[in-house]
């Protein structure tokens, strides 16, 4: 009998090392959430943070987040602060 070959999963493996930001305006982090009103009504909220201030650029709450909004929303902190660097987004 040969001997079993290991198969290992997509999530084991190496990913790259996050580059801690070293400035303002180099890495923005946006993540979305949701949750549910005592009615039963979903909510979403769009979160925009700069990784190196820990401060919070923009917080969207509504009951739809398309992408036009998020667009908007982005482009309007984008003039205030200037454009950042990178943007990541948490899945």
């Amino acid at each position: 009998m040969r001997p079993k070959r290991h198969h290992r999963h997509v999530t084991g493996c190496q990913r790259m090392e996050r580059v801690a930001a070293i400035e303002p305006n180099e890495c923005w982090s946006m993540d979305f959430m949701s949750d549910e009103l005592y009615n039963g009504q979903r909510i979403r909220l769009l979160m925009l943070v700069d990784n190196f201030t820990r401060e919070s650029l923009a917080i969207e709450l509504n009951h739809h987040l398309g992408g036009q909004l998020v667009t908007e929303k982005l482009v309007l902190v984008a003039q205030d602060r200037g454009k950042p660097k990178t943007i990541r987004v948490g899945n």
